[in-house]
């Protein structure tokens, strides 16, 4: 009866996507508190890669609350440099905050104790995603990176 409450509420809850693409699923909650250690495969982008668990599974990893560009786009290969310069080699913690419409793990990263989201939008790397993020740090982390113009904020108007 759960399972079936379950798939009723998971489809109450689509919403739609202003980007291009349409309509999109609403992510899915994953266990609350859910923590899965490993280290940093292939790195897709600013904020995505692959990450080898501690048990061996391979899992995809999107950064929660963070926007970063695509390789196509002006300093999308800086912003994939910028995360490879914090994880790669490293041992990594991922806090999950959800399981996203295509697998992935969508969720705060930390390396050392640091936390990687904010350290990427602070440098200038990423985005403040505020369509799912009202986080106060992520929010003074993306001021502080356009006053200083670090980053794509070089650019008067980067495009996210």
């Amino acid at each position: 009866m759960l399972a079936l409450a379950l798939v009723l509420v998971a489809g109450l809850l689509r919403v739609r996507d202003g980007r291009q693409g349409g309509a999109r699923p609403a992510p899915t909650p994953a266990a609350p508190r859910t923590l899965v250690q490993g280290r940093a495969l292939a790195i897709a982008d600013g904020d995505s890669f692959d990450l080898r668990t501690s048990d061996r599974r391979r899992v995809s990893v999107r950064l929660f609350g963070i926007d970063a560009p695509e390789g196509s786009q002006a300093c999308g290969r800086e912003s994939r440099d910028a995360l490879k310069r914090e994880i790669r080699g490293r041992p990594l913690e991922l806090r999950v905050v959800e399981t996203d419409q295509y697998g992935r793990l969508v969720g705060d990263l930390y390396r050392d104790g640091a936390w990687i989201n904010e350290a990427l939008v602070s440098q200038g790397w990423a985005w403040h995603y505020t369509r799912y993020s009202d986080h106060p740090a992520l929010a003074r982390a993306e001021r502080e990176a356009r006053a200083a113009r670090r980053g794509l904020w070089r650019d008067p108007h980067p495009t996210p």
